[in-house]
């Protein structure tokens, strides 16, 4: 074998190996890319299924915040009462009831029956005592007169014979009521008024 064949045989040999070499990084270059475009797929299928797990919880989130509870349920349905019953000492007054949210909840309340309140004289010129429970409250400077029914600090009801100017939420108005009237169906003292539904 002479010099030179031995020397194309080395080269030859050389472009074999090298060829070779390429090949294997071309194929793992090629498995990378592959590996990547699967994950690339998993992420974009898993991307929407995510995004619909948040908004299903979102759903439920707010669809849950928009469902009334039974309280709002019962005061929606008072919206329809205008008129509740006042009772004191065997007198009977009709009060209209105010386009506020105080007048709805006190009506809603006595959707479970009559509910008594004890009330003592104040000032001269109201009846004013304390409710089972408090009501939402809007006060506003209000001059009074005599039949206004009012919500004060948010838990008392106050029933006007007389006049006076304050903060309060107005609950009603006792239809024909007069100071006098009132009065006389109070008397002087303290009284039980029952607060009932028609």
């Amino acid at each position: 074998m002479t010099y030179r064949t031995v020397v194309a045989l080395v080269a030859a040999l050389a472009v074999c190996l090298g060829l070779a070499a390429c090949g294997s990084a071309g194929s793992s270059s090629g498995a990378q890319v592959s590996s990547q475009s699967a994950s690339g797929e998993r992420a974009a299928s898993t991307s929407p299924s995510s995004a619909t797990t948040h908004e299903s919880a979102a759903k439920e989130q707010f669809g849950a915040e928009k469902q009334p509870g039974a309280e709002e349920q019962s005061r929606a349905e008072a919206v329809g009462i205008s008129e509740i019953v006042l009772k004191v000492n065997g007198t009977t007054f009709a009060m209209v009831l105010a386009e506020t949210e105080a007048a709805s909840a006190l009506a809603a309340s006595l959707q479970d029956g009559p509910i008594s309140v004890d009330v003592h004289s104040y000032g001269g010129f109201e009846k004013v005592g304390s409710l089972p429970s408090a009501l939402p409250a809007s006060d506003e400077q209000i001059t009074t007169a005599p039949g206004d029914v009012m919500l004060y600090q948010g838990n008392q009801i106050t029933i006007f014979h007389g006049s006076n100017t304050w903060a309060y939420t107005p609950l009603g108005h006792i239809e024909g009521a007069t100071a006098e009237s009132l009065i006389a169906a109070f008397g002087d003292g303290d009284a039980t008024v029952e607060l009932a539904l028609q």
